[in-house]
């Protein structure tokens, strides 16, 4: 299969993309370039929001407001107002930031970490209960990506990226602990290093291929990649479902640390894409606070 330009762009760092039913519109992050973005897909149009630090990931709360990780900070954001108030943190450490987050179906989000330096096994990922406070779920990691949840609600999937494999830990509503998650496929013998993720209603995931140039389905049961989807962008960050039926996969991508060489023959760097699927994915889960 092959991707289809959806919305033509020169972003950076976009990544997190999530399907907002109420708006009909994609909305989804540029970290590099600190702005959170809504997306209209049959207009094209779209609206971004500036912020003073990198905008990583987008959680939705009801109505206008939305649940934002910014630099090390998680911040409530009123779309309507432009209005911010910071309700968690990871403590300050140097080059840390927080990376790729995502909510559970049990109205909890869940936000990972990185180090900007050269640093390795110093990041974590949380989760941010419905009373606000965030808990280290599990530690030791290097860039906590990619986030999903089967349908029986009994295994949550996780990247740590430089590790090229998908993770699975045995969850319930209590699950608060990844500690004794085990490696379901290993993608080191592919082109590039997963990134984000999502889940479609039959259980295979979709994954994003950093520098792969590809978004890759993958059985978990069995451990095998059952198929591709080709993309015009090396570094194809994230994807999830939408649309009228929810078999839309939209696509983010980046061109960051890409050579003018390297951009000239894959222009469409930093662009979102779309491909029509014969799978369905599933609503947003949206996030409960008691704040």
């Amino acid at each position: 299969m092959k991707a289809q330009l959806l919305w033509e762009h020169t972003g950076e760092l976009l990544e997190g993309p999530v399907w907002d039913e109420e708006s009909k519109q994609l909305v989804f992050v540029d970290i590099k370039q600190q702005q959170l973005l809504f997306l209209e897909p049959e207009t094209r149009l779209t609206r971004k929001v500036h912020f003073s630090h990198p905008v990583t990931s987008v959680g939705k709360i009801n109505g206008q407001e939305w649940l934002i990780s910014t630099g090390n900070e998680l911040v409530i954001f009123d779309a309507e107002r432009k209005q911010s108030r910071k309700i968690a943190a990871i403590p300050a450490k140097k080059w840390m930031r927080f990376n790729d987050g995502k909510c559970d179906p049990f109205g909890r989000y869940w936000i990972g970490s990185m180090c900007e330096g050269n640093e390795t096994e110093v990041a974590s990922l949380y989760v941010l209960n419905d009373k606000a406070h965030l808990i280290e779920a599990r530690d030791g990691m290097t860039i906590s990506n990619g986030l999903a949840w089967n349908e029986e609600l009994s295994l949550m999937y996780f990247i740590d990226t430089p590790t090229q494999k998908v993770f699975a830990q045995t969850f319930n509503q209590e699950t608060i602990s990844l500690r004794e998650a085990e490696p379901v496929i290993d993608l080191s013998s592919e082109k590039g290093y997963p990134d984000g993720m999502t889940i479609d209603e039959s259980g295979n995931l979709w994954i994003a291929m950093w520098g792969g140039g590809v978004v890759l389905c993958v059985n978990p049961q069995k451990g095998e990649i059952i198929d591709r989807i080709e993309v015009e962008a090396d570094h194809v960050t994230s994807c999830t479902f939408g649309g009228q039926n929810y078999d839309t996969l939209f696509i983010t991508t980046a061109r960051t640390g890409l050579s003018e060489e390297k951009l000239a023959i894959k222009p469409l760097a930093g662009s979102v894409f779309t491909c029509e699927l014969p799978v369905k994915g599933k609503p947003l889960n949206k996030v409960t606070l008691g704040v």
